[in-house]
């Protein structure tokens, strides 16, 4: 029995799907000024497709981030009441940007970049700090812990990770990071 083609929303929420895994993957090893043109043909879809599915770089780029901040915001409902909760998911945000140096461009956006930028910049700190207070009263965290402090240790991590070449490389120096900044920001 011949097989019939699938229809035309199925064919775009795959093609969709391929090119935000291609996406993902081209951010991941190349950075977030890939170019479009590697990511759509490594997804195996043209150029217009591409673009018919994500008008420009930043809306292709705040899909797949938008993923990442919905998983770390379970992590972190997971972890609230946890005094070390703070640095579990600095961990978890450090090793993200580790694997992705796409990551950690976004987070090193220009203020000036746009307003959907900004707020997943604003949103990553906001999950982090949630689980300040816990880790302050507990005598883990400075006092003085403010969210300008989140962006400024994600984006100078992003900063060292960013020049290193392999993957396996940033894991390693992420957890020399991740041990350095624990104890640069404990109370006491």
């Amino acid at each position: 029995m011949p097989r019939k083609s699938a229809p035309p929303r199925t064919i775009s929420q795959r093609n969709r799907v391929a090119v935000l895994e291609a996406a993902a993957q081209s951010f991941a090893t190349q950075g977030f000024d890939v170019a479009l043109e590697v990511i759509a043909a490594k997804a195996g879809v043209s150029r217009m497709t591409l673009y018919r599915n994500f008008a420009n770089r930043e809306e292709l780029a705040l899909a797949i981030f938008e993923h990442n901040v919905a998983e770390l915001e379970v992590t972190a409902q997971a972890l609230r009441g946890d005094p070390e909760g703070l640095f579990v998911l600095l961990g978890h945000f450090t090793r993200k940007i580790a694997q992705n140096v796409g990551f950690g461009d976004v987070l090193n956006q220009d203020p000036g970049s746009g307003p959907r930028m900004r707020e997943f910049s604003e949103r990553s700190v906001k999950i982090l700090l949630s689980l300040a207070p816990v880790a302050k009263r507990a005598g883990l965290l400075r006092s003085d812990f403010t969210g300008e402090d989140v962006l400024l240790l994600l984006t100078t991590a992003s900063a060292v990770l960013r020049v290193v070449p392999t993957v396996e490389e940033r894991l390693r120096r992420q957890s020399r990071i991740l041990e350095l900044l624990r104890h640069g920001v404990r109370g006491g």
